[in-house]
Parts: C-alpha cells; structure tokens; sequence
C-alpha cells in the first residue's frame, strides 16, 4: 500500500479537505472508507477552519486490500495513522523529522527517496495528484 500515497493539507483554501478529496476520483475508495470506518475523520476534514494534514493514499493503494475482511476497529486505526493534527508543509519537512498520526503513531521521514515518484512535484498546490494543500 505504501506505493501510492499523497498529502491532503487544509490551510487557507476555499475548498476543505473532505471536498478536495470527493471531488478527485482517485480518492474515491478512501472517503469510501472514511465514511464507514471512520466519519468522525471525515467530519473534522469537512471543517473549513480544520488545522490538519492527511496523508491520503489514493485508489491504486487499496487495489489488493478488501477492507470488510479487517477488523473495523484496525482500518479506523490506520486511517487514523495518515492523519496530523496540524499542516505540515513540504518545506516544513527535514530529512529524519517525526511526527506523530492523531492515532499516536510516529511517522518519521526520510526524504532521501520516496515510494511515489517526485513527491513533492505539486507540494502545496491546492489541487494535485500528490500533494494537496
């Protein structure tokens, strides 16, 4: 799943993150999943003033992944690990920083390569295949 990822950033934008992601096609399985094992995430990113940076794996992510075999409560989890709890610009990133996932998990990165080719090709773009901000 690692191999498709972007960033889903709310700032000072007129869309929020929840319409940003139901809009793009490629997000369609994660607000699918959003909607059933998580709303209250999905409420929070439906907030206009909402201070939050998701990192959204789009589409191709869940292509080998039938979430109704997992436990509920694990999706909600992992859901929950691609979710902080402030934006996070890529210039805001160093190689080796950590932080930590709404659902306490620390997410350190390492910038020296990637899963997704060029990453940061639309860091901060409002609307973007990778990065959303």
């Amino acid at each position: 799943m690692a191999a498709a990822f972007a960033a889903v950033v709310s700032s000072v934008q007129a869309e929020t993150i929840a319409e940003i992601a139901a809009g793009n096609p490629d997000f369609s399985l994660l607000v699918a999943a959003l909607q059933t094992y998580a709303p209250e995430l999905l409420d929070a990113a439906s907030s206009s003033d909402a201070e939050l940076t998701v990192f959204a794996p789009i589409n191709d992510a869940f292509a080998n992944v039938d979430l109704s075999e997992l436990d509920p409560l694990l999706v909600k989890g992992i859901l929950q690990a691609h979710v902080i709890n402030k934006v996070v610009l890529s210039t805001d990133l160093s190689d080796g920083d950590t932080v930590e996932s709404i659902g306490g998990y620390p997410l350190n990165f390492d910038l020296s390569q990637s899963f997704i080719p060029n990453p940061f090709v639309c860091a901060n773009a409002f609307a973007c295949s990778y990065i959303l901000s």
